[in-house]
């Protein structure tokens, strides 16, 4: 482009603009003409992220009638600028396109566009007071305006807000006439009593994948009962074969209730005793009030006296707490599976008295009773939080 020394400086604009880039900008540019068509065009770009300063040209060529610019060359010192246009470029392209060229421009302006300026505020004709007259009281609320919380709005009508387990059922049974075979008819037609189980699917594991999901190492306690299970199923059936003769034990797999199909019963065996067929339930204590028991007797863990204990010392011997959740799981599992009696076998590892068998008879009044209970729950703690 040359050296400007000698050329006429027609005009000088201080202005500065934000590139949107990582560089704010302070230009300082000055115009001068070389001919009277051609103008050349020089500002100082402040790089605030470097702290250096940039010379930027750009050479601007006129059209006859004055209505239209061309621009031939353009230049900047920055390492982008030596190989192609860079934004210090455009900034100075940008701030000669909103350089005030007359005092009628400036005025068409939008004042969004136009500096900051101090609105001066309105007059307020406020007298003087005494001190005591100045309210300090509370901001009066106006009873007629009603706000709501948007943390706590229920979009929902008021009447579905709170889950009705009558109306659910009724609504179930409405839904069962217009789609019989629809999916959710496991929930329709809730019986009062226990009726006759159906398989409806079984599956051989030895392992538990949802533990295993949830414990990549499990538990000691648990542990314990995974390795030792089929060993005291083994010694099962060894002992009632000394005193019973033919006994076998076959896999139960996983039996779904058919009626209410979120019921399900994952027994440790169906036992076959001649022509009778019952259910077999497998526990090997590990631990009773934080005391390893696993390879105590029987009736010395009796005498620890421990809450957590299944067993009880009864009218003629050891015996199954009738209040224990393990009573309720076994009458549980012999209303799904249909069986009329279960083996609630206790096994640990000592040298002698280390096995306890109960026959734990069906009673229907017990499930009759829990089944509503069974049913409550997971309508209340299960079913609405799926209809959410």
């Amino acid at each position: 482009m040359g050296d400007t020394n000698g050329s006429v400086r027609e005009d000088q604009f201080y202005t500065h603009t934000n590139l949107g880039v990582s560089d704010v900008l302070f230009i300082i540019y000055h115009k001068s003409k070389i001919d009277e068509v051609t103008f050349y065009i020089k500002c100082f770009c402040l790089a605030s992220m470097k702290n250096q300063r940039y010379q930027v040209y750009v050479c601007v060529t006129v059209s006859a009638d004055q209505k239209t610019m061309t621009i031939d060359f353009a230049y900047c010192q920055c390492p982008i600028g030596l190989a192609q246009s860079c934004s210090h470029i455009g900034g100075l392209l940008f701030a000669l396109s909103n350089s005030p060229s007359s005092k009628q421009q400036q005025e068409d302006k939008s004042c969004t566009s136009l500096p900051c300026q101090w609105k001066v505020p309105r007059t307020v004709n406020q007298k003087a007071q005494p001190l005591k007259s100045l309210d300090l009281s509370n901001p009066r609320i106006n009873k007629q305006e009603k706000t709501t919380s948007i943390a706590t709005f229920d979009p929902r009508h008021s009447t579905d807000r709170t889950p009705d387990i009558n109306r659910a059922l009724d609504h179930l049974t409405e839904l069962k006439a217009v789609f019989p075979n629809s999916g959710m008819c496991s929930l329709w037609n809730i019986p009062d009593k226990v009726q006759e189980a159906m398989v409806v699917e079984e599956v051989t594991t030895t392992e538990s994948p949802l533990l295993l999901a949830m414990y990549p190492q499990l538990p000691k306690a648990i542990q314990w009962g995974v390795d030792i299970e089929d060993r005291a199923r083994q010694e099962y059936i060894t002992f009632q074969k000394a005193f019973k003769g033919d006994i076998t034990v076959l896999p139960t797999g996983l039996t779904l209730y058919p009626h209410m199909s979120f019921l399900e019963s994952s027994g440790d065996g169906k036992v076959l005793d001649g022509t009778e067929i019952g259910e077999l339930e497998i526990k090997c204590p590990f631990s009773c009030g934080g005391v390893p028991v696993n390879t105590m007797e029987i009736e010395d863990i009796l005498n620890l006296n421990a809450a957590n204990f299944c067993l009880e010392w009864g009218p003629t011997g050891p015996q199954l707490k009738r209040n224990q959740k393990y009573h309720a799981q076994v009458q549980g599992e012999m209303a799904i599976m249909g069986l009329p009696w279960c083996d609630f076998f206790v096994w640990t590892n000592a040298s002698k008295n280390k096995i306890f068998i109960e026959r734990i008879c069906f009673d229907e009044a017990f499930c009759n009773d829990m089944l509503p209970k069974l049913l409550e729950f997971y309508m209340k703690c299960i079913y609405s939080k799926i209809c959410e």
